[in-house]
């Protein structure tokens, strides 16, 4: 009688399966002369157990091991640790599966009883890797997976992890770079803390602005305050150049008796004459300057509202219609 899966034992069939061959992708690159059977079993136990498994022969029938490990003419081993040699021939089969599922590849502790598709054979060729050597792993630029006993040059640029003959990672090792390089990554990381910086003071600026201005009148009555000021200023402006022009014409009267005779002019009167030309230089030099200001005025608030706008539209505070 065939038993019909539900799509959620269907989607956990394929997780178990998956993680079955990763285990038998880890165990190629694990397996060398000089580790134990033991070494293997605690290997695969901590994979499994690690990516959210269960071993599941484990109490099968009493047994007591995530793995059943055989080696060389050995059908199915038992407790006892065996010790691997050069062009030694290994046959793993595990099985272990999900709390909701248990599945993966049936090891039944009977002699003779193994099925060819659940063997994981491996035969050590050339191997000269020493017992309790450790493993480098990275992932190369291409995406495929590098093992190796001794650090990876095809992954130089890029992080490595260093494993234990048991197959936990004892450390990290960050990627290598020249001076040229460390330096160029040094300028980028210094380079996007900066944007990063002036980001957030973009948005604490444009926060405090919509606080300021919670809409266009209140906008445009600030607008409207501060050119009343510098408009201010220029009638004075205007007013004390009015003052100088009336003095400036009270010397010129006083010159005209020396219209004839130019060099007895009093050196005073002359003085007055130069004073009252600086004067008004000066006076026409700051109104010009407070009109400039008050064009500048107006340009940053118009370019205010143009923020503005944009920020009240998406509901940053409720927008009103601009004044002209």
């Amino acid at each position: 009688m065939i038993t019909l899966k539900s799509k959620r034992e269907i989607e956990k069939m394929a997780e178990s399966g998956a993680l079955l061959a990763s285990v038998h992708q880890a165990l190629r690159s694990f397996i060398q002369p000089g580790i134990t059977s033991w070494d293997i079993e605690e290997f695969v136990r901590e994979f499994i157990e690690s990516h959210g498994g269960v071993a599941a022969q484990i109490g099968y029938e009493g047994y007591k091991y995530a793995t059943c490990c055989s080696i060389n003419d050995e059908i199915c081993h038992n407790s006892r640790r065996c010790r691997l040699r050069h062009k030694t021939l290994v046959r793993i089969l595990l099985c272990f599966g999900f709390v909701l599922l248990p599945l993966g590849i049936a090891c039944p502790m009977k002699p003779f009883s193994l099925s060819p598709q659940s063997a994981l054979v491996l035969l050590l060729c050339g191997a000269s890797a020493a017992y309790g050597a450790d493993i480098y792993t990275c992932v190369d630029g291409s995406g495929k997976r590098l093992t190796s006993d001794r650090p990876i040059q095809a992954c130089i640029d890029r992080e490595q992890r260093q494993l234990s003959s048991s197959g936990t990672v004892k450390r990290v090792l960050p990627p290598s770079y020249t001076g040229k390089e460390a330096a160029a990554l040094e300028a980028q990381k210094k380079q996007a803390d900066e944007e990063r910086l002036k980001a957030a003071a973009k948005a604490r600026s444009m926060a405090a602005l919509v606080q300021r201005y919670p809409n266009a009148q209140a906008h445009n009555a600030a607008r409207m305050a501060g050119a009343e000021e510098i408009t201010s200023r220029i009638r004075e402006g205007y007013a004390r150049l009015q003052l100088l022009y009336n003095e400036r014409a009270e010397i010129k009267k006083e010159l005209e008796f020396y219209t004839k005779t130019p060099d007895s002019i009093p050196p005073k009167l002359r003085l007055q004459m130069q004073s009252a030309e600086q004067s008004e230089k000066t006076a026409n030099t700051y109104i010009a300057a407070q009109r400039q200001e008050l064009v500048a005025w107006h340009k940053r608030y118009d370019e205010e509202l143009a923020v503005l706008q944009t920020l009240w539209n998406k509901g940053a505070a409720p927008a009103a219609s601009a004044a002209p």
